[in-house]
């Protein structure tokens, strides 16, 4: 779950301005806008809230921690202030710390994966796997790919519970696995895209016919249908191209790309069909 800088019920320009300095990786400068927004609002939990996150980006984690605990002071509903400060507290070797915070996030945000796992490292760096082992299967629970739990669960229950250890060493593996694959298809649909994009329509092609067999069912597997489609009709093969674009079609049902290809084939058929005697 991406983390954002956030905005205050007394937002100023200067929080806005940081805001956008912040996105844009200038951080120095950022954080000169948000050390102005609080001395004009050092009541805000936005204004320390985003200084702590900055000056955590700098690495001056012992002055973001102060940032974020006034933040969390201010704002004891806001869920990413305590998430932050739990990120701190880990740079910092402060596990206890740590666990407190994310803990309180996880109470903010219950479906905040991130959140979820590093409250469960945090409990097995403090020995505590007991408590460290539900809140890891919260987290495969809210995210089923999240494979770093399932590899912190199978380590912290190899003495305990070795068969449960086991299983959860194998679905650790097969989503290694599982990404090799993705990378692997994803590499062969950019060879294929560059070879599209000068012209040579057989390699491409045979480059994305070869990603779908290497994907099977990956996460990737309607966008190849898709773009082997579009490439087979750029490459005048309406036939192949309409068969993949409805395949790429079922999941991919409002892709506006697939529509209109879809739709310039038929009106190409229709215009044929007008012409023939």
């Amino acid at each position: 779950m991406a983390r954002i800088f956030i905005t205050g019920s007394a937002d100023g320009l200067g929080l806005m301005v940081g805001r956008y300095l912040a996105d844009q990786s200038h951080k120095e400068a950022a954080l000169a806008e948000f050390s102005r927004a609080v001395e004009l609002k050092p009541d805000s939990a936005a204004t320390h809230y985003n200084r702590g996150r900055v000056l955590g980006d700098l690495q001056r984690y012992a002055e973001a921690r102060a940032e974020l605990l006034k933040a969390c002071q201010l704002g004891p509903d806001l869920a990413d202030a305590f998430y932050q400060l739990g990120m701190i507290e880990r740079q910092l070797l402060h596990d206890a710390e740590a666990s407190v915070a994310f803990k309180r996030a996880v109470e903010l945000n219950p479906q905040d994966a991130n959140a979820q796992f590093l409250l469960g490292q945090s409990l097995l760096k403090l020995n505590k796997s007991a408590e460290a082992v539900p809140v890891l299967k919260k987290t495969i629970e809210i995210d089923p790919s999240f494979s770093q739990a399932y590899y912190a669960l199978f380590r912290a229950l190899a003495k305990t519970n070795p068969e449960e250890s086991k299983a959860y060493q194998a679905k650790f593996e097969a989503l290694q696995l599982q990404k090799g694959v993705v990378e692997h298809a994803q590499a062969l649909s950019n060879f294929a895209l560059a070879a599209a994009k000068s012209g040579d329509w057989n390699r491409a092609i045979a480059q994305l016919g070869e990603a779908i067999q290497v994907c099977g069912n990956c996460d990737l597997i309607s966008v190849l249908h898709r773009n082997l489609g579009l490439i087979d009709c750029q490459a005048g093969r309406l036939d192949d191209g309409e068969r993949e674009l409805r395949i790429a079609l079922r999941t991919l049902s409002n892709d506006p790309d697939v529509l209109r290809a879809l739709q310039t084939i038929q009106d190409l058929r229709a215009k044929s069909a007008r012409k023939t005697p």
